[in-house]
């Protein structure tokens, strides 16, 4: 179906969100893609003075030779398949498959971005926008208040700004960052400076890397291995806090594990109070049984974490 049906939904709240305009047309590989129907000799006809007119054969048109993404099935040459994932677009005499989307902005006329594949983005990525891709995400120009998350590489050329939020499973490269989150799963290269940022990388974090007066101040920076910068902190601005020699995902995940085990355990508490001021003044009202099974069920929740509590802990010692 070659139906681009990208218009804002309703969704099951009766609410429309302008910028989701539902997802990019996408094929896998070996999908179909196009069946060319092969010409025919036609069939005789007559005209009104019943007089035979002989048939045109039709216009034996084959698929065009030079088609990216697209091949011919071996079994079947009327037939035309996806050599790959990625977008299909039609061309002369046949179907083309990009695995790079090219934009020039994303905005709203452009929708939110659900790419498998990767996406270049020539311009900026305004307040609001999401890219989600499976590859790479190029911007030419500013992320501001937008989400990137890329199953690749995500290089910037401008700036991440306004509480923007930049997530890469690979390297990222930006210009600068100011008041805005980048995580990079292997290496994190700030072209200038970094300010008032939440700067996260498995590995190393660069900043300065093409600028001998690059500052990191403000904010946070954890890294694995090397956190580098020319001028660190600032006299003004807050704290600068960095993190070395711990696996920022293992430790943030060790941070939200303990956040959950310190809540049930303040709700496990509640009600064994609960449970003993019933036991204590009476159960009038029949909820003693009720609160008994709520808090057995919270001290069950409680102690299903420890032992990821202990695994976390293990494997962040063996890191260290």
């Amino acid at each position: 179906n070659d139906a681009r049906d990208r218009t804002p939904h309703v969704n099951e709240q009766g609410f429309i969100d302008f910028r989701d305009l539902g997802e990019i047309p996408t094929v896998e590989t070996d999908q179909p893609l196009m069946r060319r129907i092969p010409a025919t000799p036609g069939t005789p006809g007559r005209n009104v003075r019943g007089e035979e007119i002989p048939a045109e054969p039709g216009c034996n048109t084959a698929f065009s030779e030079h088609l990216d993404g697209a091949y011919l099935d071996k079994r079947d040459p009327n037939l035309l398949r996806a050599t790959f994932n990625g977008q299909p677009v039609c061309t002369f005499n046949g179907v083309s498959v990009e695995q790079v989307l090219r934009l020039r902005n994303v905005n709203m006329a452009t929708g939110h971005i659900a790419f498998d594949g990767s996406v270049q983005i020539e311009g900026e990525v305004l307040p609001g926008m999401k890219v989600n891709v499976t590859g790479d995400i190029i911007v030419g120009d500013v992320v501001d208040g937008a989400t990137l998350v890329a199953g690749g590489d995500i290089q910037i050329g401008g700036g991440v700004i306004a509480k923007a939020s930049v997530r890469a499973e690979g390297s990222v490269m930006v210009r600068f960052v100011e008041n805005a989150q980048v995580f990079a799963g292997t290496t994190l290269v700030v072209g200038d400076s970094a300010l008032q940022a939440d700067l996260q990388a498995n590995n190393r974090i660069l900043v300065g890397a093409k600028n001998p007066r690059g500052k990191l101040a403000g904010g946070c920076a954890r890294a694995m291995l090397l956190i580098q910068a020319p001028v660190l902190g600032a006299t003004t601005g807050g704290v600068t806090e960095l993190q070395m020699g711990v696996n920022p995902v293992l430790d943030a995940k060790y941070r939200d594990l303990l956040s959950s085990l310190e809540k049930k355990k303040e709700e496990e508490g509640k009600l064994e109070m609960l449970v003993k001021h019933l036991a204590k003044q009476g159960d009038k009202s029949g909820m003693l049984e009720r609160a008994n099974a709520s808090w057995q069920a919270a001290v069950k929740a409680w102690g299903a974490l420890l032992p990821e509590r202990d695994a976390l802990e293990r494997e962040l010692a063996h890191d260290a």
